[in-house]
């Protein structure tokens, strides 16, 4: 059963990462000399452009830079909760982000997961899939997600294409996943969210119990 997923977190984080985007190609205009500028009626100039002058970005991973970030704010907000999973009546705070996305990172490294490894999903929404993705990148690594009622033949397909190594899936998407894991010709660690799944790991073992300090 899908659960529907409110999350003040994910919405800033749209606004965050469109922002950068934005900055980043008005930092590039801001190098473009007055002669270089085309001047077009249809084309419309950002607010932020002055603003994106100004920017220095950090040399840091994007993890690290929205850590840094949740912390600044984290006296006003830490006990509020970021994720919610209004059908479980779950959630995550904004202070618990950093530490449990560290300690999954920890318990990838532990199953072998290493830097350019990607984490390959089929679930339904769950709030802890934004910890999972901040422990995947803490490792180097990279996530991809597919549809959850995608023909098994297209997650086969997309599973060669990534060469992943870690998969991740729910009780309701489990038998399609293991039908297109067990036509891969390499080892494969299979995990679980949101309930078991026979022959997997549950992710929140890896985030919540296992005796692991990130």
């Amino acid at each position: 059963m899908s659960c529907p997923l409110l999350t003040s977190f994910g919405l800033n984080m749209s606004r965050l990462f469109s922002f950068l985007y934005l900055c980043c190609n008005q930092s590039t205009e801001a190098n473009m000399t007055s002669d270089n500028v085309v001047e077009d009626e249809n084309i419309v100039k950002s607010p932020f452009a002055e603003l994106a002058k100004q920017i220095t970005f950090p040399e840091i991973s994007l993890a690290k830079f929205i850590f840094q970030a949740l912390k600044l704010n984290e006296k006003w907000n830490g006990d509020t909760p970021a994720l919610i999973d209004a059908v479980q009546n779950k959630a995550i705070l904004f202070k618990e982000i950093e530490p449990l996305s560290r300690k999954f990172a920890t318990s990838l490294s532990k199953l072998g997961f290493q830097k350019g490894d990607v984490l390959y999903y089929v679930t339904y929404n769950a709030s802890l899939l934004y910890v999972l993705q901040f422990g995947v990148w803490l490792c180097g690594g990279a996530v991809r997600g597919c549809f959850q009622t995608e023909e098994k033949e297209e997650l086969e397909r997309q599973m060669h294409e990534t060469k992943c190594c870690f998969i991740l899936c729910d009780s309701e998407t489990a038998s399609t996943v293991k039908w297109a894991v067990e036509r891969l010709d390499w080892p494969t660690q299979l995990m679980s969210i949101d309930g078991e799944v026979e022959g997997a790991k549950p992710v929140e073992d890896m985030v919540y119990k296992d005796d692991i300090q990130g």
